[in-house]
């Protein structure tokens, strides 16, 4: 198993996720195909908050729509999946990972509005969410971007400098 590090452009921040754990997404992505889907990201935050590590991917909750070029997740099962995270290792609420078919790894406008509103909506007690988008040209061609939002400078894309963590 490997270990993949994005970090923003200065490398003052970055996303920690395992390989294993990306196939896993790329796995859901291919149960969905043609269709987009998507769920949360789990985990926590390093003690000086420069490393987010993503410890769970949940896949779409019973509850999620979705279409060709849309996806509406939903929310049924997460509070209990949250729950378990917290209780057993002090994992919480980091962001959301969807699933491009076809297409590119860049939020669209509206995934920019959801994850703004993520930002400052005080439910979800996350300041600054990270978004993952997968997409394909096949099965075995994939792209994975990765972005954190803020709701007071917008989004930054942060790029994979292979390093294990």
């Amino acid at each position: 198993m490997s270990d993949l590090l994005y970090l923003n452009d200065v490398g003052s921040f970055g996303v920690e996720i395992t390989d294993k754990m990306v196939n896993e997404i790329y796995e859901l992505c291919e149960d969905s195909f043609p269709n987009e889907t998507g769920g949360i990201l789990i985990g926590h935050y390093s003690s000086d908050l420069k490393r987010a590590r993503v410890t769970i991917a949940t896949g779409a909750p019973s509850d999620s729509k979705c279409g060709k070029s849309w996806f509406y997740r939903g929310t049924n099962g997460l509070q209990n999946i949250l729950d378990e995270a917290w209780n057993k290792k002090g994992d919480y609420y980091l962001g959301e990972w969807h699933f491009h078919p076809c297409g590119n790894t860049i939020p669209s406008n509206q995934d920019i509005r959801e994850m703004k509103n993520i930002s400052v909506n005080k439910g979800y007690n996350c300041p600054e969410p990270i978004l993952i988008i997968a997409s394909n040209t096949s099965s075995l061609d994939w792209d994975l971007g990765l972005f954190v939002f803020d709701s007071h400078e917008g989004y930054k894309r942060l790029e994979n400098v292979k390093e294990k963590w």
